[in-house]
């Protein structure tokens, strides 16, 4: 459960325009997460390739976005499971 949020928006490395390079902005959010979602943190980031907190939460989002915009675009996201050799489609609520 998110106890407490913060949310800016910066600028890092930006050169003028003279310099031909783009101003990029970044996103910066702080969530202070306890409970079962501190918890499921830890877990995923010990059973992935993620390297910290901030990378289980990046590719969390990463996979949100993909599984919306699938949405958006008329389908119907499926998680597909093995149930004794029988393939079941089961569906994601977004």
């Amino acid at each position: 459960m998110s106890t407490g949020l913060s949310h800016s928006k910066s600028s890092h490395g930006v050169r003028g325009k003279e310099s031909g390079v783009n101003e990029v902005p970044s996103e910066r959010v702080t969530i202070r997460l306890t409970g079962a979602l501190g918890r499921y943190i830890q877990e995923l980031e010990a059973v992935t390739a993620a390297g910290s907190p901030s990378e289980v939460v990046r590719r969390a989002i990463t996979v949100y976005h993909t599984l919306v915009m699938q949405k958006l675009a008329g389908n119907d996201p499926v998680i597909l499971s093995d149930d004794n050799g029988a393939r079941k489609k089961l569906p994601i609520f977004l």
